[in-house]
């Protein structure tokens, strides 16, 4: 049984006084274990289309599958529950929660499911051992670098120990090299514990960390093979189209 199962999915929203589609009937599937990275040019539906995956979002039309259940007629609390319970998020901006440690942000997702403060406080130290910041459980993630506070966040990420784990951009706010690491670091982690990723991102420099490469354009979704050629390919296009946006 596939991890994730999306058949048609449609969304538009309105701009103004029109209606712009977003997504267009995309199908797609992802396994379990798998890594897979969304692609595409600014606005292409990316964010949306992980938004409506991840049960932030709900589709126009079509019908969503996560590990075999269908999100069609979910209330919203059940909706709620199976994000807490069952998805893990990494996000641009870390969203890591203002006056808490790096080890009460970890334990965050614990506290909500109702988990003792100590199983959660042991869960995180754990958790912030596995990313490398053992020496850091007190400290304030205000007064840490980039890359470490989304080593917290991927750490938040898997505090529930969820099947699923959807990255946004988790990139974009890091530098060439802490970019890498992060990837690295979240990649051996998801491939360790069994996960199933989906990572929406701009940065071609990434692209190697993935089982599989999605293109999302124009409401559609393409998938790319992953060959050295491949990746050569989607990394001149990724630049070219940094390029027209900048007007360069």
């Amino acid at each position: 049984m596939p991890a994730i199962e999306a058949q048609q999915i449609h969304k538009s929203f309105l701009r103004g006084k029109q209606r712009a589609d977003v997504l267009r009937g995309v199908d797609l599937t992802v396994d379990r274990g798998e890594i897979v990275f969304l692609v595409g040019p600014s606005g292409s539906g990316k964010s949306t289309l992980l938004a409506i995956l991840g049960c932030i979002l709900s589709p126009d039309r079509g019908e969503v599958r996560l590990l075999g259940e269908s999100l069609r007629g979910l209330s919203a609390e059940s909706r709620t529950l199976l994000r807490r319970d069952r998805i893990g998020f990494v996000f641009q901006k870390f969203q890591l929660m203002r006056g808490l440690t790096a080890i009460d942000n970890v334990s965050v997702p614990l506290v909500l499911k109702g988990i003792s403060d100590s199983i959660s406080q042991q869960r995180g130290r754990e958790l912030l051992f596995d990313v490398g910041l053992a020496d850091h459980l007190t400290a304030d993630p205000r007064r840490m670098s980039a890359g470490q506070c989304q080593r917290i966040a991927i750490a938040r990420a898997l505090a529930s120990d969820p099947e699923l784990i959807f990255a946004d951009e988790p990139t974009a706010s890091l530098d060439e090299t802490n970019g890498r690491l992060a990837m690295e670091l979240f990649s051996r982690l998801v491939r360790e514990r069994g996960k199933t990723a989906i990572v929406v991102t701009h940065d071609p420099r990434i692209y190697s960390f993935a089982d599989r490469i999605l293109e999302v354009k124009d409401g559609m979704v393409r998938e790319h093979p992953t060959g050295p050629v491949a990746q050569t390919a989607l990394i001149d296009s990724a630049s070219q189209a940094e390029l027209m946006a900048t007007g360069s």
